[in-house]
């Protein structure tokens, strides 16, 4: 039972980190896309993934961090990544995300969501990297 739930969050893992890729990729290539209506409510397909990839990155953080101040934070980015597409179709005023005039604080909030996730995974990195060159990681036996 145990391998199976390790493959399972293994996949779970797999399939998150291959729709942030396709997305970042998506956004930088201005791939076509990210156009597409979904469920012809004028939600464009881009803010979707893109909404997508504000939860992801944060909620993959949350899964690797113990309990403490770090994953408090990635909790705190998960709840803002939720709200982002919400709070943003409500600015716009409509679904497609066509801003006739947006507050000067939500440009910020829009790039500082990823920014700060990618920060997140910087921390964890180097606190890895800390605690692999200290050999706190090893094992007994």
């Amino acid at each position: 039972m145990k391998m199976h739930a390790f493959w399972f969050r293994w996949i779970v893992q797999l399939v998150a980190w291959a729709i942030i890729a396709v997305t970042v990729a998506g956004l930088f290539t201005g791939a076509a896309w990210l156009d597409l209506d979904v469920g012809g409510m004028g939600l464009a397909l881009g803010g979707l993934a893109t909404a997508a990839v504000f939860v992801l990155l944060p909620t993959l953080a949350f899964a690797a961090l113990k309990p403490g101040s770090l994953r408090a934070a990635a909790g705190a980015l998960i709840v803002c990544g939720v709200l982002w597409l919400p709070v943003s179709a409500w600015l716009a005023g409509n679904y497609r995300l066509n801003f006739s005039a947006v507050p000067d604080w939500w440009w910020p909030v829009t790039l500082g969501l990823p920014c700060a996730s990618l920060l997140l995974w910087l921390w964890i990195a180097v606190r890895a990297v800390v605690l692999r060159l200290r050999g706190a990681d090893r094992r007994d036996g």
